[in-house]
């Protein structure tokens, strides 16, 4: 998250005392932002996801593991409107057949 327009340093969430959430295992490092990313972060990250670190900051807090799943929809550059468009429906039917068949 970039927010330091409000004071805070980039890659902080604001009013979050929590700066990594880590559930044991590996996987994907994901930041948060609360506008769409059209350039990069200037931030070490493989995703930028809101909702899939609302749901990891409140599965942490409250010591409940959390396996997420995300389709990429754009490469976070300018073209990233026109990605998401396109990629919305392919992430759609991607999680439908996974869905059908199981994930594991």
């Amino acid at each position: 998250m970039d927010a330091r327009a409000l004071g805070f340093e980039l890659g902080q969430t604001p009013y979050d005392p929590v700066l990594t959430i880590r559930f044991g295992r590996a996987g994907h490092f994901c930041e948060t932002g609360d506008n769409f990313v059209t350039q990069t972060l200037g931030i070490e990250t493989d995703v930028v996801d809101l909702e899939a670190y609302a749901m990891a900051t409140t599965c942490f807090s409250r010591h409940v593991d959390l396996i997420c799943y995300t389709f990429i929809s754009d490469n976070a550059n300018a073209g990233a409107s026109l990605d998401w468009a396109e990629n919305v429906n392919k992430g759609k039917l991607f999680f439908k057949e996974k869905i059908l068949r199981g994930f594991y």
